[in-house]
């Protein structure tokens, strides 16, 4: 009679399914009855993250790292940031595999009613008693931001690096090269 071949037969009729939460909370232990309670506040994040001294410690210790990092950030990107006219700029300094430095010149319009100015660049490094090399570029106010590059032939940890716009008003700055 029990072949494996077989159908099962088909219920006549569907089994109904009773729940009460009150009888299932009659019988549930004290923690989950006062989980189910809604006077009892759940905890929440900073709770959790201050519950015990070493959650303590360690929310101490992520807070100090982000501001330190974030300190660190504002002090590396300001280096070398300075005001020309109408614009500011920031240079970046960075060898490379060829024996040269590359710079990176990124400029901010700060004054949008300015016009666009020609700017002459030299760059030398730290103690060099030679000829600078020279460059010339054309700041624009149409783009809020641009980037410029400029590949020098000397690989030295600073270099100075001087611009000088249109009315001779100029720029002088030490770029640290890494």
């Amino acid at each position: 009679m029990d072949d494996p071949h077989t159908k099962p037969k088909p219920i006549p009729f569907e089994p109904q399914y009773y729940y009460s939460r009150e009888h299932r909370l009659q019988r549930a232990s004290p923690t989950v009855r006062a989980l189910n309670d809604k006077t009892v506040k759940l905890p929440n994040v900073f709770n959790t993250l201050t519950g015990t001294r070493s959650n303590r410690f360690l929310l101490i210790t992520i807070v100090v790292l982000c501001v330190f990092i974030s300190v660190m950030n504002r002090m590396i990107h300001s280096v070398g940031s300075y005001q020309l006219g109408a614009f500011s700029i920031t240079v970046t300094g960075r060898f490379t595999k060829d024996g040269t430095t590359h710079l990176e010149i990124n400029t901010v319009v700060r004054n949008a009613e300015a016009s666009s100015e020609i700017i002459n660049c030299a760059v030398a490094p730290v103690g060099y008693e030679g000829e600078p090399f020279k460059e010339q570029f054309l700041f624009s106010t149409e783009e809020k931001e641009e980037q410029f590059s400029l590949d020098v032939p000397f690989k030295a940890p600073q270099l100075y690096v001087v611009f000088q716009n249109e009315s001779d008003a100029f720029v002088s700055l030490k770029v640290n090269c890494h």
